[in-house]
């Protein structure tokens, strides 16, 4: 991606006029934080897309202004009620536009702001569709918040406005709330204005396998162009087995949201290679998933589980394996083993990032053991096809992607989901 002259940020954001097809949205846009970004945030406290039309600013008292060396932006000084402002030039949208948010936001751990509103203005006044707190982890202190929700009136006023609002002042002043950096999307904002003929709430619950590159924000686009609508319980945090997310409180209270319609659970890498090379010894690993398959259930008992078949990663000679082909069969195993205890699907993950590399797709991240922006995209496609089993209709959201490897990743995700039906 080719780092912009004049922001901090690389803020992609593709702007389409309204059409007849639920594919084409009224705005797209995804800003990205990166070390070889350039720009003004300390000066103009905003981060826009190249023409301008999509902009993320902070609005506040008195803040103050930071950036770090990885391209993250952060603001101290936190008041009640300053906030994180997301807009994007639009035509008229009508009433019942689908509108979907994210913000990848972090606070310092030393009494850094932590409890946020999410509201839209309407028009008229602002309208409140989420409230979120950040919570201090051992070693994260970020909340990845995701909401879809639909405009309450026409909007006429040409930008659509989503704010994150501090509801209290931070504890200390000096005190940063920050947005996660590159390669996770640290904001996102996208509307569109045809009405879906499907919808799923889905819960997803990961770590950076699933936060790099934005997968979830992938596939709520390609679901949108395919005319179905997906909301979203999310809870993602580096590193992360089932049985730590078990403990997070974070996912717990996400889980208890209920009335999900589907479950993605995505487990750490070793999770299921370890199982299966001696299951007595690791039988906690199957113990947490069956626990974790139990506390979904509980809050939405018709809730179809899906849990992700991971891929071979060739860091550390693919981590000890030799080859993709070894490591690839121990996950295979592994993972049919812990969604058979779960009574889940498996999302066949890893036959497809197979073709992929035999494809030649770039997609591994530069430290060769997450997924590149194309990989969560691939990751996405096969995803989209579990939850609604039915192949791609042009056109297909292609997430900003090269129009080309977008098109080779559906292929894939296709072929390797017409066969794990088999």
């Amino acid at each position: 991606m080719t780092p912009l002259p004049r922001f901090l940020a690389l803020a992609v954001a593709i702007f389409y006029a309204t059409g007849l097809h639920s594919a084409v949205p009224s705005a797209v846009a995804r800003w990205e934080f990166s070390a070889e970004s350039t720009g003004t945030w300390t000066e103009e406290h905003k981060v826009s897309d190249k023409t301008g039309a999509g902009t993320l600013s902070f609005e506040g008292a008195a803040p103050k202004y930071h950036r770090a060396r990885n391209g993250m932006i952060s603001v101290s000084n936190v008041k009640a009620d300053d906030c994180f402002l997301l807009s994007a030039a639009v035509p008229v949208l009508p009433k019942g536009t689908e509108v979907d948010m994210s913000i990848y936001l972090g606070t310092d751990k030393e009494g850094g702001p932590g409890e946020w509103v999410c509201e839209y203005f309407d028009g008229k006044t602002w309208q409140q569709v989420g409230e979120f707190t950040v919570k201090k982890y051992e070693q994260t202190n970020e909340t990845c918040f995701v909401r879809s929700f639909q405009l309450n009136r026409k909007l006429k006023g040409g930008r659509l406005q989503v704010r994150v609002r501090c509801m209290k002042d931070a504890e200390n002043p000096a005190a940063r709330a920050y947005l996660m950096p590159s390669p996770r999307y640290g904001a996102y904002l996208a509307a569109w204005p045809r009405k879906s003929h499907g919808s799923l709430h889905v819960l997803i619950l990961g770590n950076s396998a699933t936060s790099f590159g934005g997968s979830y924000l992938a596939l709520m686009e390609i679901a949108h162009s395919q005319g179905n609508r997906i909301s979203m319980g999310v809870n993602l945090k580096g590193g992360q087995t089932f049985g730590q997310h078990l403990k997070l409180e974070r996912t717990l209270l996400t889980i208890a949201e209920g009335n999900y319609d589907v479950a993605i659970l995505q487990d750490h890498s070793g999770a299921a290679t370890s199982y299966v090379k001696d299951p007595l010894k690791n039988a906690s690993v199957m113990e947490n998933c069956k626990i974790l398959a139990s506390q979904v259930r509980k809050f939405s008992p018709s809730c179809r589980l899906i849990l992700e078949h991971r891929w071979a990663m060739p860091k550390n000679d693919w981590y000890g394996y030799g080859s993709a082909e070894a490591f690839d069969a121990d996950l295979t195993r592994g993972t049919a083993l812990l969604a058979e205890g779960m009574q889940a699907e498996m999302s066949p993950l890893g036959p497809a990032f197979a073709l992929g590399r035999e494809a030649g797709l770039p997609l591994y991240w530069k430290d060769n053991a997450h997924p590149s922006v194309l990989g969560a995209y691939l990751k996405s496609c096969v995803n989209y096809l579990v939850l609604f089993g039915e192949p791609f209709v042009e056109p297909v959201s292609d997430y900003g992607l090269d129009p080309a490897q977008a098109a080779k990743c559906r292929e894939i995700a296709l072929k390797t989901y017409e066969t794990y039906k088999k």
